[in-house]
């Protein structure tokens, strides 16, 4: 049920660690060796912003809390992911389960659990693309009235 392979900290050479997603392809699952690199970075980032000798060069403390304002809702979301997947798991579980009443529950939680959880694939999807580097640059935008018939 489980494969082995590299993720959280130390995503690049890490030690070997089970994953529970052996359920996906393999393009899924290059999605989510990004996103535990994301994270990874993400967590790097934070462990830099409370480092006091950070605040001595303000281009790179500005540098770094953007970086990690870039990636927080990649991260967010992700992390819901997973909750939301541990959940699934373990409404699954319950089915397995002898009780009538409780398998019954676990199906209806399982279903909705299933929805909210492709919803945030699907979200992730969106937040993987790459960004057009013009983003966050400002705009002047001028409107002039124009003759004509």
């Amino acid at each position: 049920m489980f494969l082995t392979g590299s993720f959280g900290k130390g995503a690049k050479g890490g030690s070997d660690s089970l994953c529970p997603f052996a359920f996906f392809t393999d393009k899924t699952m290059s999605m989510l060796e990004k996103l535990a690199e994301v994270e990874g970075r993400y967590d790097e980032l934070e462990d830099l912003l409370a480092d006091p000798k950070l605040l001595e060069d303000r281009k790179e403390y500005s540098r770094v809390a953007k970086e990690r304002a870039d990636l927080a809702e990649v991260v967010t979301c992700y992390r819901e992911w997973r909750r939301l997947d541990q959940e699934v798991r373990d409404s699954r579980e319950l089915l397995d389960d002898g009780d009538p009443e409780l398998q019954e529950l676990a199906a209806e939680e399982l279903a909705g659990l299933k929805e909210r959880q492709d919803a945030l694939e699907q979200q992730l999807r969106v937040l993987l693309l790459p960004r057009d580097p013009n983003d966050g640059k400002n705009v002047l935008l001028e409107i002039r009235a124009g003759t004509g018939g």
